[in-house]
């Protein structure tokens, strides 16, 4: 193997090391942003059962 194949190789596992490195980053990311996402959806299922309880109460004081 000569000189230049070795430098070849060198470059090629330095890239290959940054993008598995960039690879465990976004996993991280999208872990976080699904966590974030659940979270998101539960306090909107929550806020909407308390316009619903908040309308009928409206209703019902309107009816009485």
């Amino acid at each position: 193997m000569t000189e230049e194949d070795r430098k070849l190789i060198s470059s090629f596992e330095g890239k290959l090391r940054h993008l598995m490195f960039l690879f465990d980053e976004l996993k991280q990311e999208n872990a976080d942003l699904k966590l974030l996402l659940t979270q998101k959806d539960k306090e909107l299922k929550q806020l909407e059962q308390s316009r619903k309880e908040l309308e009928a109460r409206y209703t019902d004081l309107k009816m009485a």
